[in-house]
């Protein structure tokens, strides 16, 4: 059964006790490389989505890890790397998939952009998982997930408009815990996804 979000949301502080501070500085290295680059002229846009394509798989790379108890290593921030032009060519397309179905109406776009949103976690698991088997599966992972992934991110607004007022210092902390709590998402409906997999394979051979 899929856990709610305040289930999630527990587990991911359960999984930052005594890991704060290396996942808050995780999130100052992802923002240092990631912000500055948006404020050069001309090539600003360019230049971070080239960059932080690789770096966000390589973030949630970092997450995943913190969710699983794995042992954490700053490094793994820059896993991405080795799927270089994969994570590029892969986040072009759920953008030009998005902006295709927001042609419609804006909604279409959202639903499309969560339903293309655990590629990236699939392709920091995997990295030898071809693109379009990354997105097909990350649709079917989010098979009747979507509206509970928009509502999981919809309980973080609430914080979202307490951190300004700490000078922005707040998302710092924030920052983890969404992505931690996100990574508990993908790590909960990928495990659904593989027990009603194995069921209707048990049924068939049966």
């Amino acid at each position: 059964m899929i856990k709610d979000s305040s289930d999630l949301k527990q587990m991911a502080k359960d999984s930052l006790k005594g890991h704060w501070g290396i996942s808050i500085v995780a999130t100052v290295i992802y923002l240092v490389i990631s912000l500055p680059l948006s404020l050069i002229p001309d090539i600003g846009g360019i230049l971070v989505f080239l960059i932080n394509s690789p770096l966000y798989i390589g973030f949630i790379s970092f997450f995943l890890n913190l969710s699983r108890s794995k042992e954490l290593d700053l490094m793994d921030i820059f896993s991405g790397v080795n799927i270089f032009l994969k994570s590029i060519i892969t986040n072009f397309l759920i953008i030009l998939y998005a902006a295709l179905w927001s042609i419609l109406f804006i909604v279409p776009g959202i639903i499309a952009l969560i339903n293309y949103s655990m590629t990236y976690y699939l392709l920091a698991e995997n990295n030898n998982l071809k693109i379009n088997q990354a997105i097909k599966l990350s649709k079917e992972v989010m098979k009747g997930n979507k509206f509970d992934f928009f509502i999981l991110q919809l309980s973080f607004i609430g914080w979202f408009l307490l951190c300004p007022l700490t000078l922005g210092l707040g998302f710092l902390w924030l920052i983890p815990y969404i992505q931690t709590t996100n990574a508990n998402f993908f790590i909960d409906i990928k495990e659904e996804y593989e027990n009603n997999l194995n069921e209707n394979l048990d049924f068939q051979t049966a």
